[in-house]
């Protein structure tokens, strides 16, 4: 089919991912999220990628950050409005315009794009009514689909063939990446585990048959949201007080964070790997003019190796921290938390342990043998290969443990499988049009067509 005018919008919790599909640039890239920060000048209000322009966002000291999504629900139709104008109809900052992919017809109709949309896992059904009724009353689209990331996963079957890889009998991590497709009489893969690890929460989801396996799906808080608070506060408490940094810390985690290859306690035994990271500094910035971009950030950047620290610039020098925060998700038992920071002791083997114990066991080795991993803390170097480690060892001998991710890219996996997606019949057979959701109304696009109680 002609997919050249279908949106697509994955609506994640910390970044929007968007784009046109059939569209073979990357997509566009914007934070989920306003902030507002108090100057000498009064209150300043940063939209989206806003807050990465240090001219705008020039202290990022107290910045009050407010998403429109609240424990990975989404709450707030007035702010998510708000940043989804900010990145559709702004071809200045974002490079995009949703006005040119609207079609002005000589009879005076008016064709908009179809939307593809993604949703958050067991998404409360008073919630979700509210998105169907933005997406064709305020918005307008054609035609919408609107599902959880895992369900376009099984769709994307050459990145998942591309990315995977497994332990040979030497327990050497092989890649399968000059492996062919195997030949399929369907457009996805059947049977499928996926990690979805994102900025609110982690979920385990077994996809059987092409359909999620609800009563199996295990979920977990430990996210990215987690993460950043739990480095915060270890920075905190062994360097400097940065606990109303949020934005910093956040840029510190995506930067320099990594997990321990064999296992936690090997690697404290180790001679760690210390990396240090500049502090951003307003006075520096004012009285200095540079056209290093790095230098003008907001949020401070990561040193080079053999590189020398700025004179009246201050740094932090990382050691253990940098693996020990990863580590909370895969052995929580083994990372001592304070009372603020107490959290589920499941880690990620157990849960996927606990959601396979769910699944019928003849199936069990078909799901083990296809796990993907999405989201944006598996782009953590060493992450993939140390969850194909642990998991293999906590399965039984005969099962073949093999696992896909596009690492460094891993939170853009959902957007690619929801471009091969559009191309499919499975797309035509089951998006509803703006003529059926006035026919029928929210219930029932609700309760018979996208909500999790259709599949309960």
């Amino acid at each position: 089919m002609d997919n050249s005018n279908v949106l697509l919008i994955d609506n994640g919790s910390y970044k929007i991912k968007y784009g046109i599909a059939g569209d073979e640039s990357a997509p566009k890239i914007c934070h989920n999220s306003i902030v507002k920060s108090k100057t000498s000048y009064g209150e300043i209000y940063c939209l989206g990628n806003q807050i990465e322009n240090s001219k705008l966002l020039q202290s990022t000291t107290n910045a009050f950050i407010r998403r429109p999504k609240e424990f990975g629900m989404l709450t707030s139709w007035e702010i998510q409005s708000e940043i989804w104008d900010y990145c559709l109809y702004n071809p200045k900052e974002m490079g995009f315009d949703l006005n040119e992919y609207i079609e002005h017809r000589n009879d005076g109709t008016v064709s908009c794009p179809h939307l593809i949309l993604t949703e958050t896992m067991l998404h409360m059904p008073e919630l979700s009514k509210n998105t169907d009724e933005v997406v064709f009353e305020e918005y307008a689209f054609d035609s919408l689909f609107k599902s959880p990331s895992a369900n376009f996963i099984p769709f994307n079957r050459s990145l998942i063939n591309k990315t995977q890889c497994y332990l040979d009998s030497n327990d050497n991590i092989v890649n399968n990446s000059g492996s062919q497709e195997e030949e399929s009489d369907t457009s996805f893969n059947r049977f499928q585990l996926v990690i979805d690890s994102g900025f609110e929460c982690t979920y385990v989801i077994p996809i059987i048959n092409g359909c999620i396996h609800y009563e199996a799906v295990r979920k977990s808080n430990f996210g990215g949201k987690y993460f950043t608070g739990f480095l915060k506060n270890l920075i905190s408490y062994k360097h400097i007080d940065l606990s109303q940094e949020t934005l910093v810390v956040n840029k510190i985690k995506e930067q320099c964070l990594y997990a321990a290859p064999d296992s936690f306690i090997k690697q404290l035994q180790k001679e760690n790997i210390v990396k240090e990271y500049v502090l951003p500094s307003e006075e520096f910035r004012f009285e200095n003019n540079h056209v290093d971009d790095r230098l003008d950030s907001n949020m401070g950047y990561l040193l080079r190796e053999n590189e020398k620290l700025p004179e009246g610039m201050v740094s932090l020098k990382l050691k253990e921290e940098l693996y020990t925060v990863p580590e909370s998700i895969l052995s929580p038992d083994k990372v001592h938390f304070d009372s603020s920071l107490n959290m589920s002791s499941h880690g990620l083997i157990e849960l996927i342990q606990q959601s396979l114990n769910l699944c019928p066991d003849i199936i069990k080795p078909l799901l083990v043998s296809n796990i993907v991993l999405i989201g944006g803390n598996f782009n953590i170097p060493n992450m993939k290969n140390r969850i194909l480690r642990e998991l293999q060892l906590n399965m039984p001998t005969e099962w073949n443990v093999r696992i896909s991710c596009d690492e460094d890219k891993s939170e853009l996996f959902t957007y690619y499988s929801m471009n091969e997606f559009s191309k499919t019949n499975e797309y035509l057979q089951t998006r509803i049009t703006r003529e059926d959701y006035f026919e029928h109304g929210l219930d029932w696009t609700t309760k018979k067509r996208f909500g999790y109680q259709a599949f309960m």
